[in-house]
């Protein structure tokens, strides 16, 4: 009798053991971050972020613990002001994932190999309309030739949020411009894919088109300016870039329209020239008018030492009369200059349940007078002000 009680015991506890050693997509912490979207203002705002996940099982074979794995893809919906998760929707496996194009209102524009273009409703990501359904409004959208793979999404698709005008390039050039509230289009000129995307940090930034920054040297980087270099090192120093696509649309425009007084602009480029072109002009404005909240600040990324235990620190410098003065400086928890300081106890922790985190993924953003940070797949956001973080979360 006992042995028997013993035996029902044991197989219990194997199938316990098995069904936990599932992980849940929904709830495992992201290995890799994909991509960002911050949808709209104020307390309303919501931080969209495409990861990448772990479902692992564990087993035993002859008395060998082993494992197997696969990678799960997902979308995680929070509440930028606190860091509160409101939804998330398990995609898949696949490489059919949706690419979110932009958003407007309550809504997100997306793309993938199934639906193509296609709408879905914030927060919960429900599938609102394919392209299929708003053809019956826009003819010009059954067209089924040339159409990109998902995986090009951001080659051939881009939205400016000032007009509300999604531009779509198939592959054979042809361009349009679609409003996304009346479904409305018109033909453009041919153009180039889009080929650059934007950077979340650099060597250089311009506070506007006639002041550039640079950052010189080797390891140690000194902010350089009109040939002139301030006495401060930054260990590995990268400024931080904007992000903020209507920030950056924003700026295009002022570039194109109100350019400085007594400045002579490089020769002018035609609005019909390609959107990375004008990117690249307006990045000249934005960076600092943005990023730095004015001419009178920059946001430097760098680390706090040598080596792997160097700490990931962030200032705020102020600008004045040529002298670079901290006015705040911060440092994340458990967020590292360099990844490989991310420790875990087992090869097998490493690679499943810790996490592979992105070594290439960076993600910045200015939105009011907070900064929003993801680095090691952790998210970070700071009062401007005050230089004191608000929070910081593993995704």
């Amino acid at each position: 009798m006992y042995q028997t009680i013993k035996s029902i015991c044991c197989f219990y506890l194997f199938l316990l053991f098995s069904s936990c050693s599932l992980n849940a997509p929904e709830i495992e912490k992201a290995a890799e971050i994909k991509s960002v979207l911050i949808a709209g203002e104020g307390k309303n705002a919501l931080l969209i972020v495409h990861e990448l996940t772990y479902k692992t099982i564990l087993h035993r074979t002859n008395k060998l613990k082993l494992s197997t794995a696969s990678a799960i893809f997902r979308y995680s919906v929070y509440q930028l002001d606190n860091g509160l998760l409101v939804n998330r929707m398990v995609t898949g496996n696949g490489p059919d994932d949706f690419q979110i194009i932009g958003f407007q209102g309550s809504k997100i524009w997306c793309y993938d190999n199934l639906h193509r273009l296609h709408t879905r409703r914030l927060p919960d990501l429900t599938l609102l309309q394919t392209q299929k359904d708003m053809a019956l409004t826009n003819p010009i959208l059954s067209l089924n030739s040339s159409l990109p793979d998902v995986a090009e999404t951001y080659q051939y698709y881009h939205y400016n949020p000032l007009d509300t005008q999604l531009t779509i390039i198939n592959k054979s050039g042809n361009t349009f411009k679609l409003n996304v509230l009346t479904l409305k289009s018109f033909s453009t000129e041919k153009a180039k894919p889009f080929t650059k995307k934007l950077k979340p940090t650099g060597n250089s930034v311009f506070l506007n088109p006639k002041q550039l920054l640079k950052l010189t040297g080797n390891s140690e980087q000194y902010i350089t300016k009109d040939g002139k270099t301030a006495k401060v090192p930054y260990l590995f120093g990268r400024f931080l870039l904007e992000q903020d696509p209507t920030k950056l649309a924003i700026a295009e425009k002022n570039w194109e329209q109100k350019p400085l007084a007594n400045y002579k602009k490089p020769t002018r480029v035609d609005f019909n020239t390609s959107f990375n072109e004008k990117m690249n002009r307006s990045r000249r404005t934005i960076t600092g008018e943005n990023l730095g909240g004015d001419s009178t600040k920059v946001y430097l990324l760098y680390s706090s030492s040598f080596g792997n235990s160097g700490a990931a620190l962030i200032s705020q410098i102020a600008i004045n009369s040529g002298q670079y003065n901290k006015r705040w400086t911060l440092a994340f928890p458990d967020v590292f200059f360099n990844l490989v300081a991310k420790k875990t106890k087992t090869p097998f922790q490493k690679k499943y349940r810790a996490g592979i985190q992105s070594r290439d993924f960076e993600w910045y953003g200015i939105y009011g007078n907070q900064f929003i940070g993801i680095k090691m797949a952790h998210l970070m956001v700071a009062d401007l002000g005050s230089g004191k973080i608000v929070y910081s979360k593993k995704l």
